[in-house]
């Protein structure tokens, strides 16, 4: 009985109601089995019953509601369906790259850092350059990223220096002193075919490094 006392205020509360629903439950059943003349019972406590009646069959037909809802969708629950927001590739910083499903702030450095080396990508299948053996493929980049080519920076082949060269991911110290050694003994790289004559690259190094060579600069 002590323990009753120390309840706290919400506890007290649902032990009273408990109270007042069992001697409604039990006071329910007497009246069932027993009827009393109606004149004899107040009409409070008539419309008290009446209430509880009717929350009875309200609960029966939302529940019978809620079945047939189910049945009609298959058997299933709907699921909710909402609008993937696709992040810009290009532009999309650490933090909201790491809001993505598969990345977190690993990752999402890993990859913002290899787009400011190559100056932006020029199309999706570039993202195998980065995550080579892991599970990242490119439908699922797709529902979540889209690219703008028109957004990358090019390489000014004619004008940059031997050091910012090497940094891109596309060259290395070699292909990037036959670019300087051609400019200084042949002048400048005009088109594709002059760069592939100063760099001797497979075809495949030209074809990735196109989209990204500036010949005017």
């Amino acid at each position: 009985m002590k323990s009753f006392f120390n309840l706290n205020s919400g506890e007290t509360t649902a032990a009273i109601t408990l109270m007042i629903l069992i001697l409604l439950l039990i006071l329910y059943r007497l009246f069932a089995t027993h009827p009393l003349p109606k004149e004899s019972i107040p009409d409070y406590f008539l419309e008290l019953i009446s209430d509880c009646k009717k929350a009875k069959r309200d609960s029966i037909d939302d529940l019978s509601s809620f079945n047939d809802t189910i049945k009609k969708g298959g058997g299933k629950p709907k699921q909710l369906e909402y609008e993937i927001v696709k992040l810009n590739l290009n532009l999309c910083d650490t933090n909201e790259i790491k809001g993505i499903p598969l990345f977190g702030s690993a990752r999402a450095q890993k990859l913002v850092a290899y787009r400011d080396r190559l100056g932006g990508f020029h199309k999706m299948e570039q993202i195998h350059e980065i995550f080579v053996l892991q599970s990242i493929e490119i439908p699922f980049m797709e529902k979540y990223f889209y690219i703008n080519p028109g957004e990358i920076k090019k390489i000014p082949i004619n004008s940059i220096s031997y050091q910012d060269l090497k940094q891109h991911p596309y060259f290395d110290a070699y292909l990037a002193k036959q670019v300087i050694k051609y400019r200084e003994t042949k002048g400048r790289i005009e088109n594709i075919e002059q760069f592939r004559e100063a760099t001797r690259a497979y075809q495949s190094l030209i074809e990735k490094v196109t989209p990204y060579l500036d010949f005017e600069q």
